[in-house]
């Protein structure tokens, strides 16, 4: 029996629906669908109710249930512990990044950590802020370069690197793309285009419409930047980002403006209170902190 289709078999039963535990999985539903077969055929039942469009789980999946997460989580905890372990032996650090490093000269920051240590390995992931939150909570990381708001939790020890504003980006003849500045309740009756639904900055996004006294009416989300930028310039809606990686950009069809009063977010390096830094890690935070 594959322990990882077991993991599969939970996420599949939480979410409910073959489309969504793939996604989270990294898997194509075919290939869940064979997964979780097999596990059916090794255990010789089946797991779920297929009768309906919503999948749940019948009487031999609830009764496999608590087994399956304890196998699951086990699983995860010695996977850690190993992985931990190997990581300290090698001298190799293992980073989770926003994937907008190059516009903060993080990756500068990188570079140079690599360069004055040779005999260390950066292990760099790229992820969304609250992804690499997660990661950073379960130890699959040691360190996490995000982006925050201002009323971020202190859960975490930081050290600031950067920060940035919200800006709109609007087709070139927008309205109000000839302004400096504008409020976001000006914007109320646009359609947005933002970042992915499960990503900080759609959280940011929304909560600030909402707290301008509307309700945004988002007509596209995307993981990609350039493609939010493509669509603004071709007469889409409005797009919501931060405002240097977005400059980066250069696109004559778009117009950046700057939203007022100012919505900042900060770009940090995190890790865990209470780790015991080893002597790599410790010298990678002590080049954070002297920027």
């Amino acid at each position: 029996m594959e322990i990882d289709y077991i993991h599969e078999f939970v996420v599949l039963a939480d979410t409910g629906n073959y489309m969504e535990a793939a996604d989270k999985l990294f898997l194509t539903q075919s290939s869940l669908t064979r997964h979780i077969q097999k596990l059916e055929a090794d255990l010789g039942v089946l797991l779920f109710d297929r009768s309906t469009r919503h999948i749940e789980l019948n009487k031999y999946g609830n009764l496999f249930m608590p087994y399956a997460r304890q196998i699951s989580q086990l699983q995860k905890e010695y996977s850690t512990t190993f992985c931990n372990e190997l990581n300290r032996e090698r001298g190799t650090i293992r980073i989770g990044a926003i994937p907008v490093m190059a516009q903060y000269q993080i990756t500068d920051i990188l570079a140079r950590f690599q360069q004055e240590n040779r005999n260390f390995m950066l292990d760099i992931q790229e992820a969304d802020s609250l992804k690499l939150i997660q990661m950073l909570r379960d130890e699959e990381i040691d360190f996490a370069v995000i982006r925050e708001s201002d009323d971020a939790s202190s859960a975490f020890c930081k050290i600031p690197i950067t920060q940035d504003t919200l800006a709109a980006l609007m087709p070139a003849g927008h309205p109000l793309a000839v302004k400096d500045h504008i409020e976001l309740k000006q914007l109320y009756r646009d359609s947005f285009l933002l970042l992915g639904r499960d990503t900080f900055m759609y959280s940011l996004c929304v909560r600030e419409c909402r707290s301008a006294g509307f309700e945004p009416h988002i007509a596209f989300t995307s993981n990609r930047v350039d493609n939010i930028i493509g669509l603004v310039s071709k007469g889409m809606g409005v797009g919501l980002l931060t405002k240097r990686p977005v400059m980066s950009a250069n696109h004559s069809e778009i117009a950046v403006v700057d939203i007022l009063p100012a919505i900042t977010t900060t770009i940090s390096l995190a890790y865990l209170p209470g780790k015991k830094l080893t002597a790599p890690q410790q010298q990678l935070v002590k080049i954070f902190e002297s920027l």
